[in-house]
């Protein structure tokens, strides 16, 4: 990930992903809060072998702690 604040440009992270074996799907999905408590959201993508995006969703879920999300 590559973050560019208009006169610095930092990596962040290196991030890889993988499909799934041809005869099966993957869902990635992950929750986040700002603050403790605070409100919070979860959110998800269903992939293929191909990487084409099937589905996906989000939602609220109300105040949250970050590790609850």
């Amino acid at each position: 990930m590559v973050w560019f604040d208009g006169q610095t440009t930092r990596v962040l992270a290196i991030i890889s992903w993988f499909p799934p074996k041809s005869h099966a799907l993957k869902w990635n999905v992950d929750g986040s809060s700002i603050g403790k408590p605070r409100l919070a959201g979860i959110g998800g993508v269903l992939h293929n072998h191909k990487g084409l995006v099937l589905g996906f969703f989000s939602a609220p879920v109300g105040i949250k702690d970050s590790n609850e999300a």
